[in-house]
């Protein structure tokens, strides 16, 4: 495996407790608001580098049917664990 994924084989462990998802959830506010300003209402959402799944999970809690990709294994176990954790 190139060195340059490894750093988030440990990362994912505690990526969430370094506050590392403000921007997704700045981020999903804003799209919310850019959303309902052209009251444009998909369904369903494709996220490339979900990480540990914070927007992803905040997708799937208004109802969005969430697809997320992330380069690192880690990563998209802690995707999935806190999805379970959320019941989604």
């Amino acid at each position: 495996m190139p060195k340059s994924k490894k750093p988030y084989q440990h990362l994912a462990a505690f990526y969430d407790s370094m506050d590392m998802d403000r921007f997704a959830v700045n981020m999903i506010d804003y799209t919310f608001r850019i959303l309902r300003k052209f009251n444009y209402q998909p369904r369903s959402v494709l996220e490339l580098c979900c990480g540990t799944g914070t927007a992803a999970t905040m997708f799937a809690e208004h109802d969005y049917e969430v697809t997320g990709v992330d380069g690192s294994p880690e990563m998209l176990k802690a995707a999935r664990k806190k999805a379970r954790s959320k019941k989604l």
